[in-house]
């Protein structure tokens, strides 16, 4: 696929992808690249898009859309996944995306419009990636209640209880002598 049409799909899908900043082609900062490249970038791929996913911007943590791939890093979530593996994509419970590639499942902490993320990726692979819906957490269930504890009565020295003479027994003290 051409460069030019790649940066159209990011184009395209990027402004309805999520709430971050996305840059493509030229456009792209370089210190920004270099953070991203230096942080999670694959060095030998031809990068056409940069998903900046930081607060002040320093995009080291966010995706790379590149020739291969995505190469990502979101909250302690680092890999890169080639367009031509993923199967699937879901939302979380939790506000993350799930994509499930031939090698497994990648989640990246960052929420996305399934859709357009869906019809992004297809573009970029040329194959059709289905949205999945990811089923509810399963119900929080309340803890029980700890039990409580009954000392047990004191026991005889053969192991029966001695309810009658007390922990030391009939006799009381070492040898019986108290």
């Amino acid at each position: 696929m051409r460069p030019e049409k790649i940066m159209d799909i990011i184009n395209y899908y990027g402004k309805d992808l999520c709430s971050w900043t996305i840059y493509t082609g030229y456009d792209i900062p370089q210190k920004k690249l270099d953070n991203a490249m230096r942080t999670f970038g694959d060095p030998g791929s031809q990068v056409f898009g940069l998903l900046d996913a930081t607060v002040f911007g320093s995009a080291k943590e966010g995706i790379l859309f590149t020739d291969r791939g995505i190469d990502y890093n979101y909250i302690g979530e680092r890999g890169h996944i080639g367009y031509n593996e993923i199967r699937e994509i879901f939302p979380t419970p939790d506000d993350h995306t799930i994509i499930r590639t031939s090698r497994g499942d990648h989640e990246l902490g960052i929420n996305f419009n399934t859709q357009a993320l869906s019809g992004m990726l297809s573009d970029l692979s040329g194959n059709g990636i289905r949205v999945g819906m990811v089923a509810p957490p399963p119900p929080h269930r309340q803890p029980e209640p700890p039990r409580r504890h009954e000392p047990e009565p004191p026991r005889h020295p053969k192991g029966r209880p001695d309810e009658h003479h007390g922990p030391e027994g009939r006799h009381g003290g070492f040898f019986g002598h108290r």
